[in-house]
């Protein structure tokens, strides 16, 4: 706590008489163990929180109702980091990426960066059909689309789509 003198060691064990635990650079040479940083060959641009779907097992809490979004600014300097990184991936997510002004531009600038181009979606965002143009700028650029799906299974306690996605998002 803030105002209060540091521990002993004494002091530090557990009620078992435990020692405290080793730093972890501490606990990695104790274990004859190294950590050195290679190359870093995947990078993962998120563009926000807006998502068409409001699914429960979005470990990001994405939704409509979201508005945390990467803007024009951020998105020329991913780029302009993403041109002197020498990545073999680029991977976009977010919520739903479709739903982000920035993703055709991105892409546009991207694809010759890498080798590869990832774009996560839940396809539904992909449906619309304003965004036809966008399905074809994945087709000419080579993007890879990594697809969710909601689950339908009944022993995880799901009864529907409808009930995961909190929308018909399945529906014709």
């Amino acid at each position: 706590m803030k105002g209060q003198p540091p521990k002993s060691k004494e002091d530090s064990a557990d009620a078992e008489g435990a020692a405290p635990p080793l730093p972890f650079s501490s606990l990695l040479a104790h274990k004859g163990l190294e950590l050195t940083r290679g190359n870093t060959t995947i990078f993962q641009i998120n563009l926000g929180l807006r998502c068409n779907e409001v699914c429960r097992h979005c470990h990001l809490e994405a939704g409509p109702d979201r508005h945390e979004m990467m803007d024009d600014k951020t998105a020329a300097e991913v780029i302009d980091f993403a041109g002197r990184g020498h990545f073999q991936v680029i991977d976009i997510t977010g919520g739903a990426p479709e739903l982000n002004g920035n993703l055709a531009p991105m892409i546009e600038s991207l694809a010759p960066l890498a080798p590869r181009i990832m774009l996560r979606s839940n396809l539904t965002a992909l449906i619309d059909e304003t965004r036809e143009s966008l399905v074809d700028l994945c087709r000419r650029h080579r993007v890879v689309l990594v697809a969710s799906f909601p689950s339908l299974n009944k022993g995880q306690g799901i009864r529907s789509v409808d009930e995961e996605t909190g929308r018909r998002a399945l529906q014709p």
